[in-house]
């Protein structure tokens, strides 16, 4: 039903006494229809014009001799409906008009800044959206800002009695900014302004419990990922109090789908959180390590103060982050007061006549539920001018752990319980993210799973049996995966598992031959281990290889190559179907130079240069394996140094490069002398 005003009052007092409620009503009840897809907006198109009828009587009427302060009055309420049209035109998806529309009513609505709150916080926050979407960041902080001012305006007037509704869009303009700041590189800043957004959703209810947990998650791994560890861990403590309040609340309501992935995700986000911590500490323990080992060696002084220097200039880059980092608050501080001190410059003294009314509707604004328990944040930053909390401080109990800190010793009762809970949460992970679903999800926990399993090594220093059970863990658990995925859809993500299980075998195989010098007596029972270890580490090299060597190859449940003395040829079979072009594990690089991406090169160089070392590590047996494998080295060797002249590469691998054109030049002086007799062959063990 359309709806048709044939005839307004002719004097202002009747026309907003009785035409100007009736016309709002209608307005709200055209913008409210649900429209049929095929003509989505048609209501909204309706109230826009019938908004507009009654705005050009209002302008006739201006025509009238009329009081200064009732024209005033109705210029407001001009802009009120202008900034209404604009609001519905944008959602409508009549983008240009709306903003147009709202880009007028702006200034006017806001000589009445405490009248038109809301408005000309939603007014500003939608142009500020419109121009983000165009990568105006600079406009759209401007208007966001602007914003900010309006709402701090309302705020100061009577900070007890700010409607709720100003409230929600002010914590949409603070949603805002984050976005914008992160988008133009400024993630400290973008972070504090998120984070305050979930608090201040905590404080209004104004969220979704599951919602707010899996945001609060995105926040605490973009502390992970910038070593924000003690954010991080305010994060999750502040969402384990939501997940608590809600389960409470339905303790027995059978768990949802939703919940189900709420839960994984938050495992997930913590077994990170302390996987991060792990690796840190083993960094410094690493550290530790190399500086004791050096003072052993008598090489100490030098090392200490290199590493000094690098300390130094870490403290420096992370000061002048912070300085950076409060000097863009205060920045962002001051032009919003800036602002807000312009709008109240331009507004007018509040005189109202009998004929202003405040408009009650605000098209495309949710309206505040608050149905979620209301409470100040525990551990999250409150405001945007106060400085980020400290997460130990906070007396409330909580499930997390206590805090992690980097200045702690890294012992290792320290690094083993890290290494508990991030194992058990990755695993409790894991129930959810199936393979059979979520396969880069699972596949991404066995790799940080790996990787927890890999940053217990530092802790492990001479226990070389201990080291290779973490290591084999690495195989164990993702090895299998190479097998199971499909190289048409998963083509990167198995040059990635390959990737870590070839460096893990490397390792083992080096350990290994370090165990057989150091351990008399069990070299021969060591020989087999360890050409198990160089054949797994080439395959996988070989698979990591194989988009860029093969790239029509389908090596889907491929069986290991084997290159060792032992069987003394190269072979490989599959489970794939015989319609597919089957892989080879090649003992030669390709003929050809296959274009590689730019940002793939200098891994593809790294895993020849890991082949062309491996070859030489095979336990050496008979003379004619042994020249066999030493050709094989030497291929690669010439391959990566041809590949790299010929692509014209200069600003990486300048060293390997030399040291592989040492290697060609000797090389073949050692195959032809141990195949004339001349040179004797090697121990049967490589050196260490």
């Amino acid at each position: 039903m359309t709806s048709e005003v044939q005839e307004y009052s002719d004097s202002l007092e009747e026309s907003f006494a009785n035409d100007f409620p009736k016309v709002i009503s209608e307005f709200k009840r055209l913008i409210s229809i649900q429209d049929p897809q095929e003509t989505p907006f048609k209501s909204k198109y309706e109230a826009v014009t019938y908004l507009d009828k009654y705005q050009a009587h209002l302008t006739r009427l201006l025509q009238m001799d009329i009081e200064p302060n009732k024209r005033a009055d109705i210029d407001i309420m001009l802009a009120q409906m202008n900034y209404l049209c604009g609001c519905v035109e944008i959602e409508g998806e009549e983008v240009s008009a709306g903003e147009s529309r709202l880009m007028a009513s702006m200034p006017t609505l806001a000589k009445r800044p405490i009248e038109n709150a809301v408005a000309l916080i939603n007014g500003y926050n939608q142009i500020g959206v419109l121009w983000a979407n165009r990568s105006e960041h600079s406009k759209a902080m401007d208007f966001f800002n602007k914003s900010e001012s309006a709402y701090l305006i309302e705020k100061s007037k009577d900070s007890d009695n700010i409607t709720p509704l100003s409230e929600s869009m002010h914590t949409l303009t603070l949603f805002y900014k984050a976005q914008v700041l992160t988008q133009i590189g400024d993630r400290d800043l973008g972070g504090e302004y998120c984070e305050v957004t979930l608090s201040r959703q905590l404080e209004f209810g104004e969220y979704i419990p599951f919602d707010w947990v899996g945001n609060c998650c995105s926040m605490a791994t973009h502390y992970i990922d910038t070593r924000q560890f003690e954010r991080a861990e305010a994060c999750m403590k502040e969402a384990d109090i939501v997940i608590k309040e809600k389960t409470e609340k339905q303790a027995d309501a059978a768990s949802s789908e939703e919940e189900q992935q709420t839960m994984a995700q938050l495992s997930l986000t913590k077994a990170r959180l302390y996987l991060a911590e792990l690796k840190d500490m083993a960094e410094r323990k690493e550290e530790i390590m190399t500086i004791e080992r050096q003072k052993k060696e008598g090489t100490n002084d030098e090392f200490l103060k290199e590493r000094e220097e690098f300390m130094n200039e870490k403290k420096k880059q992370k000061e002048e982050s912070e300085e950076r980092r409060k000097a863009r608050k205060m920045q962002d501080l001051a032009e919003i007061e800036k602002t807000k001190e312009e709008l109240l410059a331009g507004a007018l003294e509040f005189s109202p006549s009998s004929l202003f009314s405040v408009i009650d509707v605000h098209p495309g604004v949710v309206p505040p539920v608050g149905s979620s328990p209301r409470r100040i944040s525990d551990y999250l930053q409150t405001t945007i001018d106060s400085e980020p909390r400290n997460s130990s401080a906070s007396a409330s109990s909580s499930a997390s752990s206590p805090a992690y800190s980097s200045e702690s010793e890294p012992t290792f009762s320290s690094a083993s319980a890290l290494f508990k809970r991030g194992l058990a949460l990755f695993n409790a992970a894991a129930k959810y993210y199936v393979l059979d679903g979520f396969v880069t999800d699972h596949v991404a926990i066995q790799l940080d799973i790996s990787s927890l399993y890999q940053a217990m090594v530092p802790f492990y220093p001479s226990d070389i049996a201990t080291v290779c059970k973490l290591l084999k863990r690495t195989v164990t658990l993702l090895q299998p995966l190479v097998k199971q995925l499909n190289p048409a859809s998963y083509r990167m993500t198995i040059g990635d598992l390959s990737h870590e299980v070839a460096t893990a075998y490397e390792r083992l195989a080096d350990l290994k031959i370090q165990q057989a010098h150091y351990e008399k007596g069990k070299e021969a029972s060591l020989v087999a281990q360890i050409d198990e270890y160089v054949n797994g580490a080439i395959t996988h090299f070989r698979i990591l290889l194989a988009p860029f060597d093969q790239p029509d190859a389908d090596y889907t449940g491929y069986s290991a190559a084997s290159y060792s003395a032992q069987t003394g040829m190269s072979s490989s079979s599959s489970s794939s179907s015989s319609s597919r072009i089957q892989p080879l594990i090649v003992r030669k690089p390709p003929s050809s130079y296959p274009k590689i991406p730019e940002d793939s090169l200098q891994l593809y160089l790294s895993t020849h240069f890991s082949i062309a070392r491996l070859f030489g590590r095979f336990c050496v047996l008979n003379k004619e394996k042994y020249e066999e494998n030493l050709k094989c080295s030497l291929d690669e060797y010439r391959y990566s140094v041809s590949f790299y002249e010929n692509n014209k590469i200069k600003t990486f691998f300048q060293k390997e490069i030399e040291m592989c054109k040492q290697m060609i030049e000797m090389l073949p002086l050692r195959i032809t002398g141990i195949h004339n007799g001349n040179i004797p062959l090697p121990p049967t063990l490589p050196g260490i």
